[in-house]
């Protein structure tokens, strides 16, 4: 029989958050749309973002995401961020349930 410790990477593999609040759920970081975090999905907005520790909360702005990035995008670099849009595309809001 397995350890628990040996358990966990399958167990974190197969998770995904549920967003309340958004307060504790890491935008980059945490499996929260999906199956992959969106550091891996987006990883060269991840390298211009300035809060790489951003939580769903500070990013989402009501109507859309605010990526606090470094400088202006060139545009080819455009398409990256329709990308994590349309990605993010399923998201509706925020609740008062905690994450």
């Amino acid at each position: 029989m397995e350890s628990n410790h040996e358990l966990w990477p399958m167990l974190y593999f197969r998770s995904r958050i549920k967003v309340g609040d958004g307060q504790k759920t890491s935008f980059w970081e945490d499996k929260w749309n999906g199956a992959t975090p969106m550091k891996q999905l987006h990883p060269e907005l991840y390298m211009l973002c300035q809060q790489k520790q951003a939580t769903v909360a500070t990013m989402w702005i009501g109507q859309g995401w605010n990526l606090f990035l470094r400088r202006h995008l060139n545009d080819w670099e455009i398409e990256k961020v329709i990308a994590l849009q349309n990605s993010v595309d399923n998201f509706s809001d925020l609740t008062e349930e905690k994450d």
